[in-house]
């Protein structure tokens, strides 16, 4: 009977302290993470606390502590937090790169611009147009490429009578021939080959005419 007394009063000694606990193990220090029941010991779950031994109440049951601030660490980072004591996993590494959407080196990937944005000059980019921009770094389609084209026109010869220009009746003394001439144009296509502008530049002619000669004097004296 004696040993039943004996463990009744242990029982009774050790109950609050068994209902009042609240499981986790703690450290060298005395401390350790709250997992469950925190809220009636007065803490948040995951709150990092100390005990002095005592189990009375929940103030008695911790001692102050430093809280911890959760951020980036890592001064290299993007997000680096300097409050921060106690690294979570949310360092954003630098990205270098030109950030400006804008320019013609735009890098999406980039978090952090370097300097390096290239600005967009718009212009002919084609070293054989007449209107070649050597300054351009995006085509705009406004090529234009201008040639030589020849052609060649008749040049008519003329009618001519002698002694009489009342009567187109005669005898022809010298037979007419048509002349030729040589007209160079300076010719401008756009990007598509669609003519845009054609100048007349040089006229040689490149074969006389003769002229048709008529003597109606001669041609009376016959009928005579």
């Amino acid at each position: 009977m004696k040993k039943i007394y004996v463990l009744i009063l242990v029982y009774i000694i050790f109950l609050p302290t068994l209902v009042l606990a609240h499981p986790g193990r703690t450290d060298s220090n005395g401390c350790h993470t709250c997992r469950t029941n925190c809220a009636r010991w007065g803490l948040r779950t995951g709150q990092y606390h100390c005990h002095n031994g005592s189990s009375n109440s929940s103030n008695n049951s911790t001692r102050s502590y430093k809280k911890r601030v959760y951020g980036c660490t890592n001064k290299e980072a993007l997000n680096y937090n300097s409050l921060a004591d106690t690294d979570d996993g949310s360092c954003i590494l630098k990205v270098y790169g030109c950030t400006d959407k804008e320019a013609l080196n735009y890098n999406s990937l980039a978090n952090t611009d370097d300097g390096s944005c290239v600005k967009k000059v718009y212009g002919c980019m084609d070293s054989n147009a007449s209107n070649y921009n050597n300054n351009a770094n995006v085509s705009d389609g406004s090529c234009t490429y201008k040639s030589k084209e020849v052609k060649y026109k008749k040049i008519k010869y003329k009618t001519k009578y002698k002694f009489s220009f009342l009567k187109k009746e005669g005898k022809v003394l010298i037979k007419g021939k048509n002349g030729k001439k040589k007209i160079t144009y300076i010719v401008t296509k756009d990007e598509s080959g669609r003519v845009i502008e054609k100048e007349k530049m040089i006229v040689e002619v490149v074969k006389n005419k003769v002229d048709k000669i008529v003597s109606t004097k001669s041609l009376k004296k016959i009928k005579k």
